[in-house]
């Protein structure tokens, strides 16, 4: 599902994406096996959204360190990469890579 709303996020279809990730992350929250993946797929597709707030409320839901920091590096680039300065928001991130790290 993350794959998918990925491509509509990419098509411009920003509310569709959004619907289909807010389902695959009740799936994910049913599904211990594949939430891990799925959660770090989901967090990935908001911040290439540009949904860093969504984005970031997914990696509280990951318990494993290695994937929330694998994650929070993501949408760290990702923030970077469209172009935004850094600011509280870009603080934040880095603040909860660090600590995760630690």
């Amino acid at each position: 599902m993350a794959e998918i709303a990925s491509r509509y996020v990419e098509a411009g279809k920003q509310n569709r994406a959004s619907d289909l990730l807010s389902q695959a992350l009740q799936v994910a929250k049913d599904s211990t096996s594949l939430q891990v993946v799925t959660l770090a797929e989901i967090s990935g597709v908001y911040a290439q959204a540009g949904q860093y707030d969504q984005a970031l409320q997914v990696t509280k839901i990951i318990e494993d360190a290695y994937w929330k920091t694998h994650v929070l590096v993501e949408i760290n680039g990702k923030y970077a990469h469209a172009g935004q300065q850094p600011d509280d928001k870009a603080r934040k991130i880095l603040h909860e890579i660090v600590r995760e790290a630690g």
